[in-house]
Order: C-alpha cells, then structure tokens, then sequence
C-alpha cells in the first residue's frame, strides 16, 4: 500500500519490506504492479526475479507460435532425450563397424627370432 511519503510496504515470502520512491505516484505505480504479479502468480511463487524475468522474456517469444512454456519444455525435453539415444545409436553402430571385423580376424603370431 503506497502512502503520502513514496513508500509502499509489502509481505514477500512472510517478511515485511519496505520500498522507497522519489514521489507518491512511483510508490502507487510499484504497489500496483506487485498486486498484479500476486494477483497473477500467487504470493507463494518461489521464482527468484531473474527467473521471473527470464520466463517472461520466453513467454512473449513463444506468442507468435501460440506455444506456452510448458510446450517448449515438452518439447525440448523430447528433443534431448532422442539426442542421447541418436549417440548412443551411433557410438553403438561404430563400434560394430570397426571393433567386430577386428574380432573376428584371426591372429597369426610369427616367430621375431627368425
């Protein structure tokens, strides 16, 4: 709640703070804004503000494509496991073209002492 001074106080994460503004309508402008993040995120959001920033940064990058974040986590999760089984496929298919003809060779061991 803003007051005459340019001050708000607020409750984050079960403390008090309190916020200082140059004039009354900054400190308005700032409670606002933090009634609206709690109106649209809770008050129990454990999102550290970079965090926050950062998931709002994809947010608006995914609205062109009508994807939310959890999409492009499904997504990229599916994404990442198939890379790991593409190596492991590959790795595997190497081995098999270069080790198993190498096994299957007979050793023929000759005698260096003439």
């Amino acid at each position: 709640m803003a007051n005459a001074s340019g001050t708000f106080t607020a409750l984050r994460r079960g403390y008090r703070e309190r916020h200082w503004y140059h004039d009354k309508k900054a400190a308005k402008q700032a409670a606002e804004d933090r009634n609206a993040e709690l109106a649209a995120f809770g008050s129990n959001l454990s999102l550290a503000d970079a965090h926050r920033l950062e998931a709002a940064e994809c947010i608006k990058r995914l609205l062109p494509f009508n994807k939310s974040l959890t999409d492009a986590t499904n997504f990229y999760l599916k994404h990442l496991n198939n890379q790991k089984t593409s190596i492991t496929n590959v790795l595997d298919d190497c081995v098999d073209l270069v080790c198993k003809p190498c096994a299957q060779r007979p050793v023929i061991f000759s005698s260096l002492s003439g």
